[in-house]
């Protein structure tokens, strides 16, 4: 390939930078308006409903960005490169949180009685298949490092990472389950079943996710770092705000009744964490984009010049970068 080739391949890619790249910034500007505006409309006499809507809202907006995204990042992939799927599925587990966090609000908008609570039925099933996606997700990705051929070696704090991640996504069930039982206190006892059998794989998903997590982190920064590093470095983040951000909203509910006039403290907390978490994945698969459209054509030109010659690393690089 001749350098003007090069030059005429690269030029589309360019173009596409400014967008993905600017959103990362736009995307953390309206978490960080939402998180003034909606405490200013809480404390300002606006009606739970309006202030809680607005919060729906600027919580819909981060999840729909971060399931484009990752979208995008997988259709830079061809169909039978195997790490497509696995941006694919953690889109899917974006698009998920959109549909449960729409499941949650709703009762409350549409005034439903406790009884007829079905649309948190659908809310735990969405976010129980987000786990089980994006457990899915990493599998295949620890798969393909692993048939690269690269050399892989854990450390002993890497370990203690995973026991420490996992016993903090298990804490969140508890306050999950917590918060769950409060808002089915007046259902009947086949919903509150049924949302128990539905959750049932959850611990198990967050578990795994807490283990093939490190691993694909260790795996990328034994790769020597750069984009496809921060990718998963930003995965691994989202992974981690999240449980913190549950557990957060569960002691608050401890502390300040749901009545007081501090509740809406717990909603700040739930939307900023929640938010920053999403941003989080955002940020990953916004990285692998412009690993995808920027680095794959740094690597072309290196085999070009025959500079790469291991086959093991040539295929890892075409993977995973």
């Amino acid at each position: 390939m001749s350098t003007n080739e090069r030059h005429a391949a690269s030029e589309p890619v360019s173009k596409s930078q400014p967008g993905h790249i600017a959103g990362r910034l736009i995307l953390l500007t309206v978490i960080g308006a939402g998180s003034i505006l909606y405490p200013s409309m809480a404390l300002g006499g606006a009606s739970p409903k309006g202030y809680e809507g607005f919060r729906l809202f600027a919580e819909l907006t981060v999840f729909a960005a971060a399931a484009v995204m990752g979208y995008k990042a997988a259709m830079q992939f061809g169909e039978s490169n195997r790490s497509r799927l696995s941006w694919m599925l953690i889109s899917y587990g974006a698009a998920l949180f959109f549909v449960a966090d729409v499941g949650i609000y709703l009762p409350s908008a549409a005034g439903l009685l406790p009884g007829e609570n079905w649309t948190l039925l659908v809310a735990v099933a969405s976010i129980t298949l987000s786990r089980i996606l994006l457990a899915w997700a990493l599998w295949r990705m620890v798969m393909v490092y692993r048939t690269s051929g690269l050399g892989f070696r854990l450390l002993s704090r890497d370990y203690l990472t995973m026991v420490a991640f996992g016993l903090l996504n298990l804490l969140t069930v508890f306050f999950g389950a917590n918060s769950v039982r409060y808002q089915l206190s007046g259902s009947d006892a086949d919903l509150i079943h049924w949302v128990l059998v539905i959750c049932s794989p959850l611990p198990i998903g967050l578990v795994l996710c807490s283990i093939l997590a490190v691993m694909i982190w260790r795996y990328s920064q034994q790769m020597g770092g750069g984009l496809v590093a921060k990718a998963w470095r930003s995965v691994l983040l989202y992974l981690v705000l999240l449980p913190v951000r549950t557990v957060l909203v569960g002691l608050g509910a401890y502390v300040f009744a749901r009545s007081s006039h501090w509740a809406w403290l717990i909603g700040e907390v739930s939307f900023l964490g929640l938010a920053l978490a999403v941003w989080a994945l955002y940020l990953g698969a916004s990285y692998q984009y412009q690993a995808c459209t920027q680095d794959v054509i740094f690597e072309a030109d290196q085999v070009d010049a025959g500079s790469t010659t291991d086959n093991g690393l040539s295929e890892l690089t075409r993977v995973a970068s």
